[in-house]
């Protein structure tokens, strides 16, 4: 396989209106999604609307949140579904292709979830090592095989570079808590 070669993850969906396609594509050295932005982005997809209380980017640098920046298409497509509707989706990729009968949310839940990891959010890029083995679907179980032996994976390379490994996984719940915390609203007294 040539390493120049990008990654491609392409999620079709028959829906009533017929099928529909999203292609992500990857660089393969850095997993970064390689797509073009829609210009103007729209209000919502702003860093200061919503911006969640853990996220390190200023505005400055970063006008647009990086992973709203990247779903615009998704949400205008898919903004009035329903979310127990159900769908026929196939993901297909270089090694294989799923096909799933479901609800619309897992289906997007999975495609939203490669969007997530690979859009340059500082806080979903510890979780972006695991978009290469990316599993369409994945149960509870998988994912959490999955996530525990990509941190064992890369503590053994920290133990390599002679740096500490954590062989007992403290950090790996660090690292979700910090994923699942919400944006703060500024008509609240507190963040949530």
């Amino acid at each position: 396989m040539s390493e120049k070669k990008p990654i491609v993850f392409e999620y079709t969906f028959l829906i009533d209106e017929g099928l529909k396609s999203f292609k992500l594509v990857l660089d393969r050295q850095t997993l970064a999604l390689q797509q073009d932005k829609v210009d103007p982005p729209p209000e919502w997809a702003a860093l200061s609307c919503e911006q969640c209380e853990n996220c390190p980017l200023s505005e400055d640098t970063h006008p647009c949140c990086p992973i709203a920046e990247n779903i615009v298409d998704l949400l205008e497509f898919f903004g009035h579904a329903l979310s127990y509707e159900e769908v026929d989706v196939r993901i297909s990729s270089d090694e294989r292709s799923y096909v799933k009968h479901t609800t619309m949310s897992d289906a997007l839940s999975s495609l939203m979830g490669v969007y997530m990891v690979t859009s340059g959010c500082p806080i979903m890029d510890k979780l972006r090592p695991m978009v290469r083995f990316h599993l369409p679907m994945a149960s509870s179980e998988e994912t959490t095989f999955r996530a525990i032996a990509m941190y064992l994976v890369a503590q053994y390379f920290k133990a390599k570079r002679g740096e500490d490994p954590d062989w007992d996984l403290d950090g790996l719940p660090d690292i979700y808590k910090e994923v699942h915390i919400e944006p703060y609203h500024s008509d609240r007294d507190t963040p949530q």
